[in-house]
């Protein structure tokens, strides 16, 4: 029976990952006819999107856009695009540049980042934390992350916050916990 379990992963999984991909197809083929804050919105989703696959590819949507946001001004494209270049140096293990990147993102502030970003800023710093053993801050950080998120309606960031609290209680063998959070969040 596991080895059916395991055969059906294996028949999934380029389903699954073919419709992503095709997503990030269509993204990369508006971004030459888009322009302002569209075509960030787009760099910033396939910067998004691209973690999933690679890092790498991820890393280059977000300095474009960065680029775009410094261009136009747009202060949540900024703070967002910071975060994720902030990600992309947690994700090769660079944690000094990944704080470096956070906290440049930090300092654009609530009222002009949003919520959301600065929620995602939140998380990605305290999975920073708990891989420096410092499980009290990033239990900080996820609270006031989850404040931020209350009313937002981002599903993948939404998503990707409480997979991460989750697996953080988990691993402090907090399970009782962890299931009353996801049947409270999911």
């Amino acid at each position: 029976m596991r080895g059916h379990f395991i055969l059906l992963i294996y028949l999934l999984a380029p389903i699954l990952s073919s419709s992503q991909s095709t997503e990030i197809d269509s993204m990369k083929q508006l971004l030459p006819s888009q322009a302002a804050t569209k075509r960030l919105n787009t760099l910033l989703s396939l910067s998004f999107q691209f973690f999933e696959f690679s890092a790498e590819n991820a890393h280059l949507y977000a300095l474009k856009a960065l680029a775009e946001a410094r261009k136009i001004k747009n202060r949540p494209g900024e703070k967002h695009a910071l975060t994720l270049i902030g990600e992309y140096h947690h994700k090769i293990r660079n944690s000094p540049k990944a704080h470096e990147f956070l906290r440049k993102a930090d300092k654009i502030s609530l009222k002009e980042g949003g919520n959301l970003y600065t929620a995602y800023n939140y998380v990605i710093r305290a999975n920073i934390y708990l891989e420096e053993s410092q499980s009290d801050s990033a239990r900080v950080c996820f609270q006031t992350a989850f404040k931020l998120l209350e009313k937002e309606s981002h599903y993948k960031i939404k998503y990707y916050s409480y997979y991460s609290y989750s697996s953080y209680l988990f691993d402090q063998l907090q399970l009782d916990e962890a299931k009353r959070f996801w049947k409270a969040y999911t």
